[in-house]
C-alpha cells in the first residue's frame, strides 16, 4: 500500500472567479504587450458580479468593439505609439516592474475595501484604447446593467492561485481577426487532509448536506494549472453558468478564434518566471 499523502478535501462546491482583470494586448517589437488594463471587482452578492452569462457577454462586447472598423484608425494609431513607449529609441526594451492586484477575499472583504478610487490624475499611455475597453466592460447596452470597473496600470499581472480574480485577455494584433481567451479556476472551501485518520472521519451534516457544515477556507482545487484559455462556451460550461433568455452572448466568440499561448506571456505571472528564466 502506498503512503498516505496529505491533501485538501473540498467542502463546498467550486465556483469561478468573482472579480476579473481585462487585458488588451497586441504583438509590439516581438512581444504581446498590454496596451489597455481594466479590473470589474466582484460584490459580495454574485448576482451584482460579472459570473456567467454577464462575463460571456462582456467578452462580446468588448471583440465586437476592437472589430469594428469605424475604430481601427485610433486604434492603428495608439498602437504605432505604443511601439515607441515599449521600445526606446536606443533599441532598450522597456518591461515594467509587476503591479499586484488587490488580495481580494470574497468571504472577508467588506464593500468599502472593494470601491477603490479612480486615479484621476494620471492620464492613461493609450487612452482610446482604454476607453474600449472600458465600455465593453462596464455597460451592456442589451440590459442597461453597469458594471464597476476601473483602469488598471499596464503593467498589471494576474496570478493564478488567487482565490479571487480570473482573467480576459483580447488580443488585436490583427484587427481584422480579434482573437480573446478567458482563465479562471474553480474555487471551493477546502479542508486540510493530513492524515488517515482524519480521512476517515465521517462528514459533519449541515443543512445543504453532507460537508456543507465543515469549516474549511477558500483555495483554488486545481493543483494543475494549464497555460491555456477557455471559450465563453467553455467557461459557462465548466462552472454550470445558466444561459440567459435575454440572447445569446457565446454566438460571436464561438466564431472569435482563441489567444496564442504567447499572448499570454507578460500578463500571467508564471509566463514571467519561464520569461525570466531564459533571459
Amino acid at each position: 500500500m502506498s503512503p498516505f499523502k496529505p491533501y485538501w478535501r473540498a467542502v463546498s462546491s467550486p465556483s469561478g472567479p468573482n472579480s476579473w482583470v481585462f487585458f488588451v494586448v497586441a504583438q509590439i517589437a516581438g512581444r504581446h504587450r498590454p496596451v489597455a488594463v481594466v479590473s470589474s471587482v466582484g460584490d459580495i452578492q454574485p448576482e451584482e458580479s460579472i459570473q456567467g452569462y454577464p462575463l460571456a457577454a462582456c467578452c462580446r462586447r468588448i471583440v465586437t468593439i476592437f472589430s469594428d472598423p469605424s475604430n481601427h484608425i485610433a486604434i492603428h494609431a495608439e498602437l504605432a505609439l505604443a511601439a515607441g513607449y515599449y521600445v526606446k529609441p536606443n533599441g532598450q526594451e522597456y518591461i515594467p516592474e509587476p503591479v499586484e492586484l488587490p488580495d481580494f477575499h470574497r468571504l472577508r472583504t467588506t464593500i468599502t475595501e472593494h470601491r477603490r478610487p479612480w486615479d484621476r490624475t494620471s492620464v492613461r499611455e493609450f487612452p482610446f484604447i482604454q476607453a474600449c475597453l472600458l465600455q465593453g466592460v462596464g455597460f451592456d447596452p442589451q440590459t442597461g446593467r453597469t458594471q464597476p470597473v476601473r483602469p488598471e496600470p499596464l503593467a498589471t499581472v494576474y496570478r493564478d492561485n488567487s482565490i479571487e480574480w480570473g482573467m480576459v485577455i483580447v488580443d488585436i494584433t490583427q484587427l481584422k481577426a480579434v482573437r480573446y481567451g478567458i482563465v479562471g479556476f474553480a474555487v471551493s472551501k477546502a479542508k486540510f487532509i493530513p492524515s488517515l485518520e482524519v480521512e476517515r472521519r465521517p462528514f459533519s451534516m449541515g443543512a445543504m448536506g453532507p460537508g456543507v457544515a465543515e469549516p474549511g477556507e477558500l483555495r483554488v482545487m486545481d493543483e494543475t494549472r494549464p497555460r491555456r484559455t477557455m471559450s465563453a462556451a467553455e467557461y459557462m460550461s465548466r462552472f454550470d453558468y445558466e444561459a440567459s433568455a435575454i440572447g445569446n452572448a457565446i454566438e460571436k466568440p464561438a466564431h472569435t478564434p482563441l489567444v496564442d499561448t504567447a499572448a499570454l506571456t507578460l500578463v500571467w505571472t508564471q509566463f514571467l518566471l519561464i520569461a525570466a528564466s531564459t533571459r
